[in-house]
């Protein structure tokens, strides 16, 4: 399945990126994105629930298994699948535009959750539209704004200040 929601795409670039980072052979990697992509369809249109049932039973014991869906399947009619919907069909940048505040957007170069480039064009167009819009991409950051092997050499020098700064300018104070 190739999901035509933005928030499917990246989840599966996500889920099939941290698969192979812990070296799942690529037919692991393919089953893995087959039960992500049925759980998508039957969010999203409710259809295919005893096939996601039977291949999520299959797969059960994979060690990977867990990080797509819990350890028991939700129920066909669980207010899970509600929410995973809403999630599935946001687009943040609906939110954005109707923001009327200073907005800023911070991506770590070396985020391994978003994909820097794939997102700038969307923030670009955004602040074209009129919105108040700061984009920085921190140099050799982490999604979580951090540096160094599992983030062990903490914040870029001088971030704190740079966003209290901004944070100061934002709000009209010198």
């Amino acid at each position: 399945m190739d999901p035509a929601l933005p928030i499917s795409q990246i989840d599966h670039r996500l889920q099939s990126f941290v698969l192979r980072r812990e070296h799942a052979p690529e037919a692991e990697v393919a089953l893995g994105m087959d039960l992500l992509s049925r759980m998508m369809r039957y969010a999203i249109e409710r259809t295919g629930y005893d096939s996601l049932q039977a291949l999520s039973a299959r797969l059960a014991d994979r060690p990977w298994r867990r990080r797509i869906v819990a350890a028991t399947l939700p129920a066909r009619n669980a207010r899970y699948w509600a929410n995973y919907r809403a999630e599935l069909v946001l687009d943040p940048r609906d939110h954005y535009r109707r923001l009327r505040i200073p907005i800023l957007v911070l991506f770590g170069e070396r985020d391994e959750r978003l994909e820097v480039e794939r997102h700038q064009a969307a923030y670009d167009s955004l602040a074209r539209s009129g919105a108040d819009l700061t984009l920085w991409v921190v140099p050799e950051a982490s999604h979580g704004l951090m540096l160094g092997v599992n983030n062990s050499a903490g914040y870029p020098a001088g971030l704190h200040e740079r966003l209290a700064h901004w944070v100061a300018q934002a709000a009209g104070v010198r």
